[in-house]
């Protein structure tokens, strides 16, 4: 996790934060820096949750930066965060 945050240190520490939704079940958000994009998954939960991606961001091509668990492509785990970076 430190790794990743000293490489892309632009964008987790001083890249824009916008939430772009939240319940009581899943909160998604980016972070944007000068030259990155990060889009986050976090389930909230203490259960399974299933996902799909947003409409709109199944056609860019990001790559798999985080995972705090094994979740399968069509759930978040409990308490799972995922953290995608746009390529």
């Amino acid at each position: 996790m430190l790794l990743v945050g000293e490489e892309h240190k632009g964008l987790f520490v001083y890249g824009c934060f916008e939430l772009v939704s939240q319940d009581d079940k899943l909160m998604i958000f980016t972070k944007e820096g000068r030259e990155q994009r990060a889009l986050t998954f976090v389930n909230i939960t203490d259960k399974k949750k299933k996902w799909i991606m947003l409409k709109g961001a199944e056609g860019l091509e990001m790559k798999l930066c985080i995972q705090n668990d094994g979740g399968s492509d069509e759930e978040l785990g409990p308490i799972e965060a995922r953290v995608y970076i746009y390529v």
